[in-house]
């Protein structure tokens, strides 16, 4: 059985009453049983209400305090890492996530980031998700979209293929004439 001190219990609590990330959520990425959790809600939902406006200085002087929005990150990045198959995706929503970018702000790289990963995760995480990167599934829904355009789109000009074509036949001139 595993040991968790009562300041890490309420710093999960403060988590869980913070509703940002759902209990079950949080429990499977600490590797905590929900039962407890929703237990330790029902012990210290009180206290943790009350240390908004009155914190006891007692648990800081006594031991480190846990940062749970740490653990939940990289527990996230670990998620990503798994369902995508890449931990360079993983790594760059890690870092769009600490920025808090503004959606008129990412770049087309970054877009199709999002968009790869918004696709690697479960449908019923996407909206979490997405809120968390300060967008709406509608964000990164029109991103994907407009990828798919660029996709489409010939990447070399007319006259740059005409070109490319005018070198290959002086090529293939060159290699008939040395044989």
């Amino acid at each position: 059985m595993k040991y968790y001190s009562v300041n890490f219990k309420k710093q999960v609590v403060q988590k869980a009453l913070e509703r940002t990330i759902p209990i079950t959520e949080i429990g499977r990425k600490l590797n905590i049983k929900t039962g407890n959790i929703h237990r330790w809600v029902s012990l210290y939902k009180n206290e943790v209400q009350v240390r908004v406006v009155e914190i006891d200085i007692q648990p800081m002087l006594e031991e480190a305090e846990t940062d749970i929005d740490e653990l939940l990150l990289k527990a996230e990045v670990q998620d990503l890492k798994q369902t995508s198959g890449s931990e360079t995706l993983a790594q760059q929503i890690d870092q769009l996530k600490r920025k808090r970018k503004d959606a008129t702000q990412y770049s087309d790289a970054e877009k199709f980031s999002v968009v790869m990963g918004f696709r690697s995760i479960p449908m019923d995480h996407q909206g979490i998700w997405s809120r968390q990167l300060g967008l709406q599934s509608q964000h990164i829904r029109l991103w994907e979209e407009k990828l798919i355009t660029m996709s489409k789109k010939s990447i070399a000009s007319d006259e740059y293929t005409k070109q490319l074509e005018i070198q290959v036949q002086q090529l293939q001139k060159q290699l008939s004439d040395a044989e």
